[in-house]
Order: C-alpha cells, then sequence, then structure tokens
C-alpha cells in the first residue's frame, strides 16, 4: 500500500517531536517514508529515522518523510542505513531535515536541536548509540570496588565492579571492563577504572565510577 512510514503512514496534522523510527519500512505504492510515509499538514521535529526504505513501483519515497506539504525542523535521517543518501524527502519542501552518516548519527553535537542532559528528553552513548529516550531508560551505576593489596613484589591483577541496584539485566549491559591499575607492583596509591559500557533503549542510563588501588 501506500501512506507507509515507520512511525506513522499520515499526518493530516498536529505535531511529531521527540521521537524515532528504527524498523525498516517496506511498501508496494507511494509515499513511503523512514519516519512518516505522508505529511498533509503539521510538523516533524526534533526526531529522526535509520531503518531501510523501500518502495517496490512507488514513487515519493524518503529516507525522513515520503511527501512533505508540512514543516520539518531540527530532524535527521541516517543515509547510509535507510539506503536513501541526499533524499530526505521524497517529495515538497525538506528543509530542516539533515542525512548524517551513521558515525555522525552517534555524536551529540552533529544533532543540532537535540539537548543531552540529565534533565533532557535525550540521551546518547557517544560513538555507540544513536539518541535515546532518556524516559525508558533506567538508572544503573557501575562502580570499581576499592581495593587494598598487600605489597608482594607480583603486579596487580583483578578487581571487581558493583552494580547499583544489584539486579539487572546483564545481556543490556554491553562494553568492556577497565584495566587502569592493572599491573600496578610498587606501593602507593592509583585509580581503579570499571570500564565503558553502554546500553540499548530497551536498558540503562550507566554511571561509571572509579575506584581506588592501595598497595601498602
Amino acid at each position: 500500500g501506500s501512506w507507509v512510514g515507520g512511525l506513522v503512514g499520515n499526518v493530516m496534522s498536529g505535531t511529531i517531536s521527540t521521537s524515532y523510527a528504527t524498523g525498516s519500512v517496506t511498501a508496494g505504492g507511494s509515499w513511503v517514508g523512514g519516519l512518516v510515509g505522508n505529511v498533509m499538514s503539521g510538523a516533524i521535529s526534533t526526531s529522526y529515522a535509520t531503518g531501510f526504505v523501500t518502495a517496490y513501483g512507488g514513487s515519493y519515497v524518503g529516507g525522513l518523510v515520503g511527501n512533505n506539504a508540512g514543516s520539518i525542523s531540527t530532524s535527521y535521517w541516517d543515509a547510509v542505513t535507510t539506503g536513501k543518501g541526499s533524499q530526505g524527502c521524497g517529495s515538497g519542501t525538506c528543509t530542516g531535515a539533515t542525512g548524517l552518516s551513521t558515525d555522525s548519527m552517534m555524536t551529540q553535537s552533529n544533532l543540532t536541536g537535540f539537548v543531552f542532559t540529565d534533565t533532557s528528553a535525550w540521551a546518547i552513548y557517544k560513538g555507540r548509540t544513536y539518541p535515546l529516550l532518556r524516559a525508558f531508560l533506567k538508572p544503573l551505576t557501575i562502580a570499581a570496588k576499592d581495593t587494598t593489596k598487600v605489597y608482594d613484589g607480583k603486579a596487580f591483577a583483578g578487581g571487581t565492579v558493583v552494580y547499583t541496584p544489584s539486579i539487572y539485566t546483564a545481556s543490556l549491559v554491553l562494553g568492556t571492563m577497565g584495566g587502569i591499575a592493572q599491573g600496578q607492583i610498587n606501593p602507593g596509591t592509583y585509580t581503579i577504572d570499571p570500564g565503558t559500557y553502554y546500553s540499548t533503549q530497551q536498558g540503562y542510563w550507566i554511571t561509571s565510577k572509579t575506584g581506588t588501588l592501595q598497595i601498602v
């Protein structure tokens, strides 16, 4: 059919904002977009799309919007993963929509209009994720545990991290354990790096905290 979008098929009025779509969009007709198929009137703001967009034999196909007769501001589409390159809107004005590479979409400084603070709608793990909606992320702290080691002439190895809350879904915590303080031999105080972590939209907003190694 026609008027097919990753989030909405047809917008007759109103505003779509602070939203995104990542699923692939496939249709047999026209007016097909990664976020919205057809905008008859209204506005799209602070939104983006990343899913592959395909229309078999149809026209008016765009990475963000298929047909736009409304207004768009501070919105984006992944020019690589949508397969639409510079074609953000299949027809109509596309001012306010910007196509970016995948790496650029994962860098907050490239996303004008998106605000990333502790109290804003958006969160991002730079270089790891697209913008995520903060309201759906659960808070999780990963802290390196303070450790004391009696000097024995051998290099320190190991260390543990503590998760708060202690009950969490391990498969949603992605990344790498830290290594700072590994290999220290001599007496002194050293920083233990807990690691670099990230999560998905269904997961966590992770805060990492360093610990202290004391060799005495």
